[in-house]
């Protein structure tokens, strides 16, 4: 996720849980394993059995105190046709994966998906056009994981205040016990954050903020200012919103 969610303008939703990101199955498959044969084993390990990082985060961790995230990024992108090929059945085979993934996290741990679009260098791999795909996913998910599914974090490009970006997600029907963070927020751009913030409202009626990706490659100069960004919008989004319930 964007590397932090705000404290929520109730205080019911504090950032203060670990929250690992955790990759899926393909993200291991299609990185690491290149040789098909192979891979087909690979998935067929990983299928059989949650992630074993997975089992020591949870026992060492209380689960009031943790939260598990999903980084759900090469499916994305499998989604975008970024891959030369992909199968017939590929949406199919990833609504199993996302499911298979979500009901391995225990009921009592917080769970959330982080739908990614990959950043090197603070790039993604592919431009979205819009939400589509996105809100496709995520209806996925939800159809799919039979346990609470807390959050979800979605990315937005910086150039992208228009309304058509976000569009799609009208449809999304979200489970009553989910909190959207879109990650909205850039490195010391508050004008555009402000704008990103004002279109995205018109659109979901309740929402949280984040960085459009994580912390882990970016440049480390940059943390102080994007913590302070943070704290911006959430300045921003309770004085503007005051009758509108918006965690971030």
């Amino acid at each position: 996720m964007g590397g932090l969610r705000a404290a929520s303008q109730t205080r019911d939703h504090p950032a203060r849980h670990p929250l690992p990101g955790l990759p899926a199955h393909a993200d291991v498959e299609r990185v690491h394993v290149r040789e098909p044969r192979l891979a087909r084993r690979v998935h067929a390990r990983l299928r059989a059995r949650p992630p074993r990082a997975l089992d020591r985060i949870v026992a060492t961790v209380p689960a009031a105190d943790l939260a598990i995230q999903w980084d759900i990024c090469q499916e994305v992108l499998v989604f975008e046709r970024y891959f030369p090929t992909r199968p017939a059945d590929y949406k199919e085979r990833v609504f199993a994966l996302l499911g298979r993934l979500g009901g391995a996290v225990p009921p009592s741990v917080e769970l959330g998906y982080h739908l990614c679009y990959g950043s090197p260098a603070d790039q993604h791999l592919v431009m979205p056009k819009d939400t589509a795909i996105l809100a496709e996913i995520a209806a996925g998910i939800f159809a799919r994981v039979a346990r609470t599914v807390d959050f979800l974090h979605l990315p937005v490009p910086q150039d992208r205040d228009d309304s058509a970006y976000v569009a799609p997600l009208a449809g999304l029907v979200l489970p009553k016990s989910t909190r959207v963070y879109l990650g909205l927020i850039h490195h010391d751009d508050e004008a555009g954050d402000r704008r990103r913030i004002d279109t995205a409202r018109t659109i979901v009626p309740s929402f949280g903020v984040a960085t459009e990706c994580g912390w882990g490659r970016g440049d480390p100069g940059r943390i102080a200012g994007l913590l302070e960004s943070h704290r911006r919008a959430v300045a921003y989004l309770t004085n503007s919103l005051p009758s509108r319930r918006v965690s971030c």
